[in-house]
């Protein structure tokens, strides 16, 4: 990694922590999002810069389908529901986490063929589990249901 993409993260760190320092006090609220905004703008970028092995475009796309969903349902929700909405997507994104911790199991283990230590392995299982699956995921889904947000019917 070099210094540049260093300072890339550390620009992008400290543009987060002001931002949701300014997310307090509601007249600095869109001044706190728009730099916590640049800040993962800056992030995405210092890490798309570092990729070597995955398809720049397939990141492009899933950003693009992602942003529209997202921007949607910014448009879409009505401000009295904005908190099932965060929960909402708090599932989806520890939906997200249980992928990248799966897929990075499979990659280090089957791919790689790298002999995963018990830290590591511990380290990953309780990542699935915890964050991905049992809290983030269906906890947000529980949340959306029980405030009446979406996913109200059976499976």
């Amino acid at each position: 990694m070099t210094i540049a993409i260093q300072i890339a993260y550390l620009i992008a760190s400290i543009l987060f922590i002001a931002g949701i320092k300014l997310l307090s006090k509601t007249k600095d609220a869109r001044r706190g999002n728009i730099l916590s905004s640049v800040g993962m703008i800056i992030a995405i970028l210092a890490t798309l810069v570092t990729i070597e092995t995955v398809s720049l475009i397939e990141i492009f796309v899933c950003i693009l389908i992602g942003g529209a969903i997202g921007l949607y349902y910014a448009y879409k929700v009505e401000m009295t529901k904005i908190p099932e909405m965060v929960a909402l997507f708090n599932g989806f994104g520890g939906l997200a986490s249980f992928g990248v911790a799966l897929s990075d199991h499979f990659l280090k283990t089957q791919v790689e063929a790298v002999e995963m230590g018990p830290v590591n392995s511990i380290s990953i299982i309780l990542s699935v589990l915890i964050g991905g699956d049992v809290y983030g995921f269906h906890g947000g889904m529980a949340q959306t249901k029980w405030k009446g947000f979406g996913f109200t019917n059976h499976i």
